[in-house]
C-alpha cells in the first residue's frame, strides 16, 4: 500500500498528502529551536499546481527556520480578524440592537416598557437599522422638528373633518407636538447614554450624545405639569358620544369596547393598565364590588359599583368567554392592549384628551363637589402619606358615595330630556343606568 505523504523531488520538506475526498499541499519541517517537527498545511491540490505550492512553501521553510510557527501565526491571524469584526459590529451597533439590549437590562415595568417601544417605533422607526454612530446633530434637530409638525398637522386634521361635519371643535394653548418631541428625545438620550462610553479598541463608542443638540440649541422648553382636565361642556361632548356606540343605526369607529373601557375610567379613574387587565374573578355582582391589581403603588384597589359600573359589567359579562373584562380581539386568553381607543374617541367626539386627563376629570368632579383630599386620594388609590393618614380608614360605603355622586355629575352634563326622563349612558342599547 503507498504512503499518503509523496515527497517533492525538488524542494525538502514539501509534501502531497493523498486524502479521500482531495488530495492537499503540506509542509513537514523542523522549526528554529524546537524538536518536535511541524506540519503545515498549504492547500488544494487541485487548487494550487505544484510550481505555486513551492512557492508557497519556501515562505513557510523561512518562517520555521527564523524560529515561527506559521500555524500560530494563522490561529493569532485568525483571532485578530475576528476581534476586529466584533469591534467593527460593536462600533456598527444599531439603533434597534441598543433598544433591545437597553430594556434588558432595565426593570421597567410593562406598561413603561410599551410606552417606550411605541414612542421610539412611532418616531424613530425608519431609525431602527441605523448605527448609532451615524445619528448626527443635524438629524436630531430635523427630526425633532418634524415630530412636532406632525402632531400638530394631525390635531389640525380632526378639527377640520369635525368642522366640515357640523360638529364642534376646540383648540388648544398647549405648544402643539412639543411634548411628543421631548418626550421621544428623552428616551432615545436614554439609549444612547448607555452605550456611548462603551470601549471599543481604547476608545469611547460615541464621542457625545447627538441628543445634547437640542439643549445646546435650547429646543427643549420647560413644560408646566399638566393641568387638564373635562370641563362641562367636554364631558358632554364626550359622553354624549360614547352614549351614540350603543344606537342600533350607529356606524362610526368606536367599538363597544372603546365606549365601556373610557366610561369605566371617566366614572372611576382607573388608570389605563387598571382597567384594560381587569379579571372576572375579580368582579363581584354580587357583593357589588371589584379590584384592580398591580397597581402603580403595588396595593390592590378595591372599589365599590355604581348603578353604571355594576350595569357595565353584568352586560359584557353576559356574551363574555374570557377571564378579561377587556379581552384582546386577536387573541381573546390575553388583555386588549386598547392602544388605539383613545385616538378613535378623539376623532369622532372632537374632544382631546389623555387617559389621565380622565383621572383628573375624576379628581376635580369630586373637589367640586366637596369632597376632601383624603376622600379623593382613596378613589384615585394614591399612597397615604405620613404617620397621621394612616390612622385614617378608607371604607368602601364612604368610597361608594364619593364615586356616585362623581357619576350623578358626570351624568347629569350630558342627560337629554324626553317626556319625563331622561336618558343617559347605558353600556347596552335600550337599557338606562
Amino acid at each position: 500500500m503507498s504512503s499518503p505523504w509523496i515527497k517533492d523531488f525538488q524542494l525538502p520538506g514539501l509534501y502531497k498528502r493523498k486524502c479521500a475526498s482531495v488530495d492537499q499541499w503540506y509542509v513537514k519541517a523542523r522549526q528554529s529551536g524546537v524538536q518536535q517537527p511541524r506540519t503545515v498545511k498549504i492547500g488544494r491540490c487541485d487548487v494550487l499546481n505544484v510550481k505555486q505550492a513551492r512557492i508557497e512553501a519556501k515562505k513557510i521553510l523561512a518562517q520555521l527556520s527564523s524560529g515561527l510557527n506559521p500555524n500560530d501565526l494563522k490561529r493569532e491571524a485568525k483571532k485578530q480578524k475576528e476581534l476586529a469584526s466584533e469591534h467593527e459590529a460593536a462600533r456598527g451597533r444599531t439603533l434597534q440592537e441598543a433598544l433591545d439590549e437597553y430594556l434588558s437590562l432595565k426593570e421597567y415595568k410593562p406598561k413603561t416598557q410599551r410606552d417606550m417601544l411605541s414612542m421610539i417605533t412611532r418616531n424613530f422607526q425608519d431609525w431602527l437599522d441605523m448605527p448609532l454612530r451615524d445619528i448626527s446633530r443635524v438629524a436630531v434637530q430635523k427630526r425633532f422638528q418634524d415630530i412636532k409638525r406632525r402632531v400638530s398637522k394631525r390635531r389640525s386634521a380632526i378639527e377640520e373633518s369635525r368642522a366640515k361635519a357640523g360638529l364642534p371643535t376646540k383648540r388648544y394653548a398647549s405648544s402643539d407636538g412639543q411634548g411628543e418631541a421631548q418626550k421621544a428625545f428623552r428616551y432615545l438620550q436614554a439609549i444612547i447614554n448607555s452605550f456611548k462610553n462603551d470601549i471599543i479598541d481604547g476608545e469611547p463608542l460615541l464621542t457625545a450624545n447627538p441628543c445634547d443638540v437640542l439643549k445646546d440649541k435650547r429646543m427643549r422648553v420647560v413644560l408646566g405639569p399638566r393641568e387638564s382636565y373635562l370641563d362641562e361642556s367636554s364631558r358632554e361632548d364626550l359622553v354624549s358620544c360614547l352614549e351614540r356606540v350603543s344606537h342600533p343605526q350607529y356606524e362610526g369607529a368606536i367599538s363597544k369596547d372603546d365606549a365601556d373601557f373610557v366610561m369605566l375610567m371617566l366614572m372611576t379613574g382607573l388608570r389605563v393598565d387598571e382597567a384594560r387587565t381587569l379579571k372576572w374573578e375579580n368582579i363581584n355582582l354580587k357583593e357589588g364590588v371589584f379590584k384592580a391589581e398591580d397597581t402603580k403603588n403595588h396595593r390592590d384597589h378595591l372599589l365599590p359599583m355604581t348603578d353604571s359600573t355594576r350595569r357595565m359589567f353584568k352586560n359584557r359579562l353576559n356574551w363574555s368567554e374570557s377571564e378579561w373584562v377587556f379581552p384582546s380581539p386577536v387573541d381573546p386568553s390575553k388583555p386588549s392592549s386598547m392602544s388605539r381607543t383613545i385616538s378613535r374617541v378623539i376623532q369622532e367626539s372632537g374632544v382631546e384628551f389623555t387617559p389621565h386627563d380622565l383621572r383628573r376629570t375624576v379628581a376635580t368632579v369630586a373637589s367640586e363637589l366637596g369632597y376632601d383630599l383624603d376622600k379623593i386620594s382613596a378613589v384615585l388609590n394614591h399612597a397615604k402619606a405620613g404617620v397621621t393618614a394612616g390612622y385614617v380608614q378608607r371604607t368602601l360605603p364612604s368610597l361608594k358615595r364619593t364615586l356616585e355622586d362623581i357619576e350623578t355629575m358626570v351624568l347629569r352634563t350630558f342627560a337629554v330630556p324626553s317626556g319625563d326622563e331622561a336618558t343617559a349612558y347605558t353600556g347596552e342599547v335600550g337599557e338606562g343606568l
